[in-house]
């Protein structure tokens, strides 16, 4: 039994609980943890970084010519 929320498992907002993945990178597949800052393009893909959005759609940095 949790020392905190008194439950078995913790409940949702016991800071003991476990994260709760919601979602998977659209790119590197990992998972984006419940609170976790992440990106969404017009498509429905969500993404773990900016990184990893433009990664997934191919855009590259380009340098002053």
């Amino acid at each position: 039994m949790c020392d905190i929320c008194h439950s078995v498992p913790c409940r949702a907002r016991c800071p003991n609980a476990a994260a709760k993945t919601v979602e998977i990178c659209a790119f590197c597949h990992s998972g984006i943890e419940d609170g976790d800052r992440f990106f969404t393009d017009k498509y429905g893909n969500t993404f773990c970084s900016g990184d990893c959005a433009l990664e997934f759609h191919g855009i590259l940095e380009e340098t002053e010519v």
